[in-house]
């Protein structure tokens, strides 16, 4: 007779192999002199691990090799966070599924065979210094990308190495949410201020995943929750906010000017009043309702009709960019803007080999004139998931390029986040002083400025995206709205 294993003896005997395939991970991270590599290999071991010691043995080795990379103190207290969460979760499965190791996102860029990457020929290399390369002749008019496929990867990479609450770059050290596998935190304290818009956007992981790789449908996601979170959680008052907005030739400061305590961020609120819609608007308005009776939070919250076809408009609209309150984080975060990012990064002169054409409704992207092999295609920012310039508030910047080129942005290591350009660095210059000007100004003053500010906010519309200088207005316009409202 055949011998029947029980399936707790089963799943037992699995668990000791997957133990055992941890522990091999972890043994050779540490004969492993490069950091790259030991990160690789840990956060393999974490993704096999079943046993909780094994777990906290390799969590307690990988926060020791952020020593040389000076975010021990960080990291060491994500080593308390995760002792606190062992002692209470029974289901590790979010930790051990953590499918996404610390160099996934670049080594999709590196492998042109990848399934992700159907319109990337086989004649690109990303090398170390994110230089893309090529590794044979190309000749002229050759496609080189098109839009969506790197935009499926970029987005990923705002969500898998950047916290989900402050969206700064954690450099390799996130900890996933413990119910949903699409939000990473880099510590408790985000966990927490992330409490309200996460509950309900960690039952909705799969509406981000419907088949449609749009970037604008994850930060919309995002954002309708961290917006209803400012509302107390009322849905109708959200809404009623916005269809105001919507209507009204009105901004919103001179909607609302008595906004909640949280001005700051009510402050950095884009007008609502210009939408536009994608071409595949039905068809993805559907596969979205089909989505959404699978989370009951979300329908209970949603109740009705209109206020589901809220919610759908919040996802698929190409302006819910426009919805963002935590706009001065984003800003620090360029690949999780918008759909268009790389043609807004690649019209510039130091990318002078690259032309665009759009094709049902897609940009591809093509090479002007023949490269020979090792050839820098171009340095580009957008595929360095590392830090992203932060400094932007400081008024410093990073070049995108890396080019010996003579054009004022580089001149000037001028950064071309969306939608900017170069004359107008001389608006970003005054809007830096008008904020460090702001103490010594009288409340005669400060309203003669928001209204100068708020003038030329406006005449940039219906632009698309704002721009750095326009972000630089609304922090400026937010601390004008902060200064006045002390002084009532």
């Amino acid at each position: 007779m055949p011998i029947v294993v029980s399936s707790a003896v089963s799943q037992v005997m699995i668990n000791r192999k997957c133990d055992i395939t941890a522990k091999f991970y972890m043994l050779k991270a540490e004969s492993i002199d490069s950091i790259e590599n030991k990160l690789i290999h840990y956060n393999t071991a974490l993704c096999n691990a079943q046993s909780q010691s094994i777990l906290l043995d390799i969590f307690k080795k990988r926060v020791k090799i952020y020593a040389d990379l000076k975010y021990f103190k960080q990291c060491s207290d994500n080593e308390v966070w995760i002792q606190e969460i062992l002692q209470d979760m029974q289901e590790l499965t979010p930790i051990l599924n953590r499918k996404y190791s610390t160099e996934s996102i670049k080594k999709k860029l590196r492998d042109n065979s990848h399934p992700h990457l159907p319109n990337v020929l086989n004649s690109l290399s990303m090398s170390d210094d994110n230089k893309l390369v090529t590794i044979k002749p190309i000749k002229s008019a050759s496609l080189i990308a098109s839009e969506d496929p790197f935009c499926g990867i970029v987005a990923e990479s705002a969500f898998y190495r950047r916290c989900k609450n402050c969206l700064k770059s954690n450099n390799l050290n996130l900890i996933p949410c413990l119910n949903c596998q699409l939000a990473m935190f880099c510590s408790k304290d985000c966990l927490n201020g992330a409490k309200f818009h996460h509950e309900y956007e960690c039952e909705a992981t799969q509406i981000a995943k419907v088949p449609f790789n749009f970037g604008g449908i994850q930060v919309g996601l995002r954002s309708c929750f961290e917006i209803l979170s400012h509302f107390n959680g009322s849905v109708q008052d959200m809404i009623d906010f916005v269809r105001n907005c919507k209507m009204s030739t009105k901004t919103i400061f001179e909607i609302d000017p008595t906004l909640p305590a949280n001005i700051e961020k009510h402050a950095v609120m884009i007008s609502l009043k210009h939408f536009s819609t994608y071409d595949c608007y039905d068809e993805l308005t559907q596969t979205i309702k089909k989505v959404l009776p699978i989370y009951p939070k979300i329908v209970e919250l949603f109740a009705t009709e209109s206020q589901i076809e809220f919610l759908i408009d919040f996802l698929v609209m190409q302006s819910s960019l426009d919805f963002i309150v935590h706009y001065d984080h984003l800003l620090g975060v360029p690949t999780a803007l918008s759909v268009n990012f790389i043609y807004n990064f690649m019209d510039h002169s130091c990318a002078s080999n690259i032309f665009s054409i759009l094709i049902d409704g897609q940009l591809h992207y093509f090479t002007k004139y023949p490269l020979k092999k090792g050839d820098t295609l171009f340095y580009n920012h957008i595929f360095n998931f590392e830090e992203s310039s932060y400094d932007i508030r400081k008024l410093t910047a990073r070049k995108c390029y890396e080019y010996d080129c003579k054009c004022v942005a580089c001149l000037n290591q001028y950064p071309l986040f969306n939608g900017m350009k170069v004359y107008q660095q001389h608006v970003l210059e005054n809007a830096g002083n008008q904020i460090e000007n702001m103490n010594k100004m009288n409340k005669k003053d400060l309203k003669l400025l928001l209204k100068a500010n708020q003038k030329y906010i406006d005449s940039f519309y219906p632009s698309r995206y704002p721009s750095q200088e326009i972000y630089m207005l609304y922090v400026s316009n937010s601390q004008i709205l902060s200064k006045l409202m002390t002084e009532i």
